[in-house]
């Protein structure tokens, strides 16, 4: 797959069903990277995908699902947006997908005047070594990881350029 053989858009409400599936797929193709498992997501309600949809990116080759990631903001901060959920498939990994998914998270943030935007990721990995490309740097903080105690997520952070603020 080419840079330019695909594109992001955001989800709207109707697109629940095409979240699930997505989300159904990413959780069966790594489970060790997301802190919710199969059984979890398919206990949602129909409704709870429909709700969730407006905070979900997708990208798309040909039409076809090839990415996702969740854009919100963070509950405990107002200026701070999260990410996450971030997923390619393997065949679309490597031309460019994840970064367009973070850099859509980044521009959702900016537009609803956020100054920063975090992530959880599992060190050491692809996801890590992506979000670092992007510009995103550990915090420091870090948490069990969600059903495995034995392992941890870090938290990572990206300052944001002020909304007309030239950037460095």
């Amino acid at each position: 797959m080419g840079q330019a053989a695909f594109s992001v858009r955001h989800l709207v409400r109707a697109d629940g069903p095409l979240l699930r599936d997505l989300r159904l797929l990413a959780l069966r193709e790594a489970p060790d990277q997301f802190g919710e498992s199969v059984e979890s997501a398919l206990s949602r309600s129909d409704q709870e995908w429909l709700d969730s949809a407006e905070a979900a990116y997708v990208a798309e080759a040909d039409e076809q699902p090839v990415g996702m990631v969740f854009a919100f903001p963070d509950p405990s901060e107002r200026a701070t947006g999260r990410l996450g959920g971030v997923w390619v498939k393997p065949t679309a990994r490597n031309a460019g997908v994840g970064l367009a998914l973070v850099e859509a998270g980044k521009a959702w943030a900016l537009a609803h005047g956020m100054c920063r935007v975090r992530l959880w990721v599992v060190p050491d990995t692809a996801a890590e070594r992506l979000y670092r490309r992007a510009g995103f740097v550990p915090t420091g903080v870090q948490k069990p990881f969600l059903g495995h105690v034995s392992r941890v997520v870090i938290e990572m952070q990206l300052e944001l350029a002020a909304a007309g603020a030239p950037s460095a």
